[in-house]
């Protein structure tokens, strides 16, 4: 997502409150970055009528990217950046 400037940076997967109240019902493009030691390893890039939904969707591994549901799980070094276009 270089080049891009995100509207949010979430650097905090675990609180799930602060993500209903501010994407519930919001639309636009995300994106799971994994970070290690500085360096981008792996990106995941979706989209989704509302954005809230769709994170859970991926926090609870319901109909989610098995690699994706493996890494949310540790929770070392993601960070999720949003896009709203």
């Amino acid at each position: 997502m270089s080049g891009i400037l995100p509207l949010m940076i979430y650097n905090d997967l675990s609180n799930h409150d602060k993500f209903k109240t501010e994407l519930h019902r919001i639309g636009g493009v995300y994106g799971f970055i994994h970070i290690n030691k500085e360096e981008v390893k792996k990106k995941y890039i979706g989209s989704s009528k509302d954005l809230y939904q769709r994170f859970l969707d991926h926090f609870k591994g319901r109909d989610s990217n098995i690699q994706l549901q493996r890494a949310m799980r540790s929770k070392k070094n993601m960070v999720l950046k949003i896009l709203i276009l």
